[in-house]
């Protein structure tokens, strides 16, 4: 949601205006909330506190060029892009065993993950304004957006041998 002074001043029909805001957004991501989920099942099977996050809400920007068509309509298209990232970490000591089940270390593990989501988006609107109150309008907005995720992971495992059992 944006708000400007060009948004509240009358503008004449055949004129065009630029409207532009900041924007604070999430997304609903559920694949990678799958992804992040899978995650934590398996630092727990590993006895890891299983605390990968999930990317969240992140600050944006939006841009619109309009056109107002009749004193009561106007017309225009709109740009918005946002760029989510989040960080984890986990770490604890896990039991080493051999394919008999029996215990050969103890290792200390350590992981690290790094998400980004960038999400762009493309509107087209409609706007009907309201005679006599300057500023508000019922719209009609459709569009299409494309993103991306970028991740990187890191981990290590330190450890010694803590039991023979040749």
């Amino acid at each position: 949601m944006s708000l400007s002074s060009v948004a509240l001043a009358k503008r004449p029909t055949g004129s065009a205006f630029i409207r532009g805001g900041l924007e604070c957004s999430g997304h609903s991501l559920d694949d990678l909330k799958d992804y992040q989920e899978f995650n934590n099942e398996v630092l727990a099977d590993l006895g890891l506190p299983p605390t990968w996050k999930n990317v969240g809400r992140a600050p944006g920007f939006n841009l619109e060029l309009g056109y107002q068509i009749r004193p009561a309509i106007s017309v225009g298209i709109g740009f918005a892009h946002t760029k989510h990232s989040g960080e984890s970490s986990s770490a604890g000591l896990v039991d080493i065993v051999n394919d008999r089940g029996i215990y050969q270390e103890t290792r200390k593990l350590s992981l690290a993950q790094d998400l980004g989501a960038s999400i762009s988006e493309i509107t087209g609107n409609v706007m009907i304004w309201v005679p006599g109150a300057a500023g508000l309008f019922l719209g009609v907005q459709g569009g299409g957006g494309d993103g991306g995720l970028q991740g990187d992971v890191d981990g290590g495992a330190q450890g010694r041998r803590l039991l023979d059992s040749r």
